[in-house]
């Protein structure tokens, strides 16, 4: 019995031993791994520093890279899976790069996953992309809203629009249009009486009939 002890306890040692060993292997031969990155046709600003979001008008770009042991490998021949919101998209050998011309979002993100199998099994790579909103930014350089009565500007800045089509205004004065589709007006306030409210806003528009829209309430000095 003694023997027996012994026995079956160096078994399961040398077991854990030997899986152990396994994992440091595995851990150290898998140095292969996706890199999936995206690309939206949407509008920014060159002063806008951070990724440029997709809209739910594409087109929105996926392309997937093969990286193993520091090399680029080609995925000529290999079959790659493409999953979007944890559904079945498209596959095929070679195919690496998709466009959604309408991408769909749930809960504001669009949740990618892409699949291949390579030597090393099965490889994953998931990410989400957050969806975003058509939207302009009017800077207001006028300290707690009080504007002059002469010489008032402001300039709009649109954002995530898709395409590169251009951006069409419309500005609106105490619910006066001032018939202008530029993205800046200036206006003289020098007949109107001081302290008087100035209600101002703009709207934008593209080719894609994607609208946007700003508003502020003003004070005169």
């Amino acid at each position: 019995m003694q023997f027996i002890r012994r026995f079956s306890l160096g078994l399961v040692f040398s077991l854990v031993a030997f899986l152990f060993s396994s994992a440091i292997s595995l851990a150290q031969t898998s140095n292969s791994e996706l890199l999936v990155s995206w690309q939206a046709q949407t509008t920014a600003p060159v002063t806008y520093l951070g990724k440029v979001l997709p809209a739910s008008v594409g087109p929105l770009t996926l392309s997937v890279n093969l990286l193993s042991n520091n090399r680029l490998v080609s995925l000529v021949e290999t079959n790659v899976r493409w999953f979007l919101n944890n559904e079945p998209h498209s596959q095929g050998v070679g195919l690496s790069k998709i466009t959604l011309l309408s991408p769909e979002a749930r809960r504001g993100k669009i949740a990618v996953r892409v699949e291949i199998d390579f030597e090393e099994g099965k490889l994953i790579r998931r990410l989400e992309i957050p969806l975003g909103e058509a939207a302009i930014v009017v800077e207001t350089p006028y300290p707690n809203l009080i504007i002059p009565a002469s010489a008032f500007s402001l300039k709009a800045t649109p954002f995530f629009f898709p395409g590169d089509g251009k951006i069409r205004y419309s500005w609106f004065v105490n619910g006066r249009d001032l018939f202008t589709e530029t993205d800046s007006i200036t206006v003289d306030f020098s007949n109107a009486a001081p302290g008087a409210g100035i209600f101002v806003l703009t709207q934008a528009y593209n080719p894609s009939f994607f609208q946007a829209q700003w508003f502020q309430n003003f004070r005169l000095e």
